[in-house]
């Protein structure tokens, strides 16, 4: 009988410090229903109230967390399946296309200020890879005339940089200029290292005939576009 009084004496003292009915029947090996027993008529303390309401909005922010990570991830399944689905929409590019698209990208990166040159500067793979066949299949421009020359940050891989933009030009490395290493004023080393992993690509044809050929080329799509009623 004196175990037992001294038992629940232990069990409502733990119970003061603050301690759970988890923790006690850690300490004491006692059954959660026997604590429930002795401790149903004692007061919550101060000290317990604060346990369980912490405890509680630690449970909240677990389960908020959780709940927020499955909803992200539901939104990006559904968003992808959308994406794909609106990318077999795009009909095949044929030529036609191809001009336009080459023509257009040139409209708003390319180098419309040059006068004996046409260049292009981009840091997107893709966007490079449409100018490359934009330049091959509608300029009809020779291998040789292309030179390269990346702009880099000295987070970046020099010769890494150069192999991944040499694979995606197709053009040998020997076509590469001395790459520009610099942070701009603009940044000051502020930008993401992982932003552009390549650094961005400057892609020049030294063809003044070329340049006056898609600036005229750029002038009869702009009349169409100024002609166009509303």
């Amino acid at each position: 009988m004196n175990s037992l009084i001294s038992s629940k004496e232990r069990v409502i003292s733990l119970r003061k410090e603050g301690k759970s009915y988890g923790e006690i029947n850690k300490i004491l090996g006692l059954p959660k229903s026997t604590l429930s027993t002795w401790l149903k008529d004692l007061p919550i303390s101060k000290k317990v109230r604060e346990k369980n309401i912490n405890n509680a909005k630690s449970v909240w922010a677990k389960n908020i967390i959780e709940f927020n990570k499955l909803r992200s991830e539901k939104y990006q399944k559904d968003t992808q399946l959308l994406l794909d689905n609106f990318s077999l929409q795009v009909p095949l590019v044929s030529k036609d296309i191809l001009f336009f698209i080459g023509l257009s990208l040139f409209w708003a990166e390319g180098g419309k200020r040059e006068k004996w040159s046409v260049i292009f500067v981009n840091s997107d793979p893709i966007m490079v890879k449409a100018m490359m066949r934009f330049f091959r299949e509608v300029c009809f421009v020779p291998e040789e005339k292309f030179r390269l020359r990346m702009h880099i940050y000295p987070n970046i891989d020099e010769n890494e940089a150069k192999e991944f933009w040499s694979k995606i030009t197709k053009l040998p490395l020997t076509q590469f200029g001395k790459s520009q290493t610099q942070i701009s004023k603009s940044s000051q080393h502020k930008r993401p290292i992982n932003r552009l992993p390549y650094g961005t690509l400057n892609i020049r044809i030294g063809d003044a005939s070329l340049n006056k050929k898609i600036k005229g080329w750029l002038l009869g799509l702009g009349k169409q576009f100024n002609n166009m009623p509303g």
